[in-house]
């Protein structure tokens, strides 16, 4: 129950922050976008919520990875481009489920055509795991994932993507045609996005490119694994 428990941390390696509630100890793993109130009910708006959520994050040091923020299982509504811009933490999903139907943790595109999902802008140390997008074949995002670059002195580098499914899954979904121009892409006026890392990253029916690179830039890829 609310204000039962008693809050800790112990720097034992062991048990972190966690709450003692009846002899028991209860991790705390974090946020969630659910306490900024975003629903994950696949039919209401969750874009002002997302976005709020990472806005809350603030400009911080870089390579610090500093928090954590999780993504539960949920069909989240995104009716507009999500932006992470010069921060630096973990973003976790609870995985990609196996169908629309069970969702684990996944946006759902509801915008307009010609703009990218997510946009991850001058962002230094940022992790991003186990999310799945499905976009929408009539109202074609441009990409799910979009590495921005800008001319100031944040680089866009030491990023990670690992674990994330880009489009439908085959059978059984109802939008099953290419649903992203590009499933990832790097853009901006900037020439750098450097030291960026995928693993695990599975796009399907892209009508580009599963990968765009901007021929105005210089990226450095350590490990691909698509």
């Amino acid at each position: 129950p609310d204000n039962d428990g008693t809050l800790y941390y112990r720097t034992d390696g062991v048990r972190g922050l966690y709450v003692s509630y009846a002899n028991q100890y209860v991790p705390v793993t974090g946020p969630t976008v659910m306490n900024w109130g975003a629903k994950g009910d696949g039919v209401t708006d969750d874009t002002a919520a997302i976005q709020a959520a990472f806005d809350s994050f603030g400009d911080t040091v870089p390579l610090t990875r500093p928090a954590r923020l999780a993504i539960p299982s949920g069909l989240y509504v995104i009716s507009n481009t999500l932006t992470i811009r010069k921060k630096s933490f973990i973003l976790e999903g609870a995985g990609w489920g196996s169908r629309a139907a069970v969702p684990g943790a996944t946006f759902l595109w509801k915008g307009p055509a010609g703009i990218p999902m997510l946009r991850l802008q001058d962002v230094t140390g940022l992790h991003i795991s186990t999310l799945r997008f499905i976009g929408d074949s009539a109202n074609k995002s441009s990409a799910a994932i979009d590495f921005n670059e800008t001319n100031d002195s944040v680089p866009t580098e030491s990023c990670t993507v690992e674990n994330i499914y880009i489009g439908p899954m085959a059978g059984g979904e109802v939008d099953d045609a290419p649903q992203f121009t590009n499933g990832i892409q790097t853009s901006g006026t900037g020439v750098n996005n450097s030291d960026i890392t995928f693993r695990n990253v599975f796009v399907r029916k892209a009508s580009n490119h599963a990968m765009h690179i901007s021929s105005t830039q210089n990226v450095g890829i350590r490990l691909v694994d698509f």
